[in-house]
């Protein structure tokens, strides 16, 4: 092995940078990988996730972006892209049955492919079968794919029902940058990640972090939206509101992404002046064993009391009297260990503290709010958060 020469280096037949040399350097301003070498293929995110486009024939409309493709850890990178819209022609649709359409991007070289050395985006079909499977990028060493569409017998035209156009280019970034996905479910695709190397999911804007072996949450406070809701209504944002009714359950709130949770609940009514209590849930069951060990100091400005349980069924959770606000720092809930709580509430010219160690060590995936006499309403709102990176 040697060293390969940097940018602008001339002078004799030794020192000039060669093609090699060039790409070589190209790959060490991108995201790497854990193969020595190794870059990230890809398209460079620039606010566009959807690139390809059906047309009134058939053909493919392929926005404008900036890319870079890899051959192989030790060819370096190849910087390119598509400076405009462009429509690349596919063939007719099948007579019978379906196919998969490739939409790729190919940095072809005259050295090593022979033809010439110019870019080719391109459109490469699969066997038309009543479950097609994708063609094959093999025949275009260090191609990237841009798009694939499911191609339907007797279609006209790639915008019409009978052609489905998934988008599925990857991205890449700078090396340091956050790398962009559609989902988590794409994210988890990349296998060969470094430690520390940060990702954007576009469907949510929530950042992540490898761990070394898991992507994790990764920043600010971010909105767990719960599998579903007893006795109350998830909104578009992932907020739970409720509305006289004694008991509002919360499933699949808790979850191993997060290290820790913080619960939001607001009560805005309640129909008589009681405490409202807590529960910690599995599998869409409260536990009601007597392992809810807590201490509650209540304020009412005037008068200062202390109460505390070290072997009851449910924890008190707020001050009762009408409106209430109380915030809950929760850890522990999703794994085999005890789970601790802090609590605070405000109430009219009121406010309590409330500690709690719940020493079932049980993973929880929900909880319960429950009023024991009369109804209330409000609103619940879960977010997630992992410990500094």
């Amino acid at each position: 092995m040697t060293a390969f020469k940097g940018h602008g280096t001339y002078g004799n037949s030794v020192g000039v940078e060669t093609p090699l040399d060039f790409k070589l350097n190209n790959a060490a301003v991108l995201v790497k990988t854990t193969t020595a070498l190794g870059v990230r293929p890809g398209v460079f995110y620039a606010g566009n996730a959807s690139l390809v486009s059906g047309t009134a024939g058939m053909a493919y409309s392929v926005a404008a972006y900036q890319c870079a493709t890899q051959r192989s850890a030790s060819a370096g990178a190849v910087l390119g892209g598509n400076d405009g819209a462009l429509s690349v022609a596919t063939t007719a649709a099948p007579g019978s049955n379906s196919r998969i359409d490739i939409i790729y991007h190919w940095h072809r070289e005259y050295s090593l492919d022979g033809v010439d050395s110019n870019p080719v985006i391109g459109v490469i079909q699969g066997t038309a079968a009543a479950v097609p499977t994708a063609p094959s990028l093999a025949a275009f060493p260090g191609a990237i794919e841009i798009g694939r569409a499911t191609v339907s017998a007797g279609a006209t035209a790639t915008n019409g029902g009978g052609v489905v156009i998934t988008q599925t280019a990857p991205f890449t970034s700078v090396d340091g940058g956050k790398v962009a996905f559609r989902s988590t479910t794409e994210m988890n695709l990349w296998t060969t990640v470094l430690t520390d190397q940060r990702a954007l999911d576009l469907s949510t804007m929530r950042e992540y972090r490898w761990s070394g072996s898991a992507w994790r949450s990764f920043g600010a406070l971010a909105v767990v939206v719960p599998t579903s809701v007893v006795g109350g209504t998830i909104q578009p944002g992932g907020s739970v509101t409720f509305t006289g009714v004694a008991t509002v359950s919360l499933n699949g709130c808790f979850t191993t992404e997060f290290d820790n949770y913080e619960i939001i609940y607001d009560v805005t009514a309640r129909s008589a002046a009681v405490d409202a209590t807590m529960r910690l849930r599995a599998a869409g069951a409260d536990n009601s064993a007597a392992s809810y060990s807590y201490v509650r100091g209540f304020d009412a400005g005037t008068s200062r009391t202390v109460s505390s349980s070290g072997t009851a069924t449910s924890s008190l959770c707020d001050i009762g009297g009408g409106r209430s606000l109380t915030k809950l720092l929760v850890s522990g809930a999703p794994s085999a260990a005890p789970t601790k709580m802090i609590m605070t509430a405000t109430g009219t010219s009121t406010s309590a503290a409330i500690s709690l160690d719940h020493g079932v060590s049980s993973p929880f995936d929900g909880i319960t709010f429950t009023v024991p006499s009369g109804t209330f309403a409000g609103t619940i709102t879960v977010y997630g958060y992992n410990k500094a990176a």
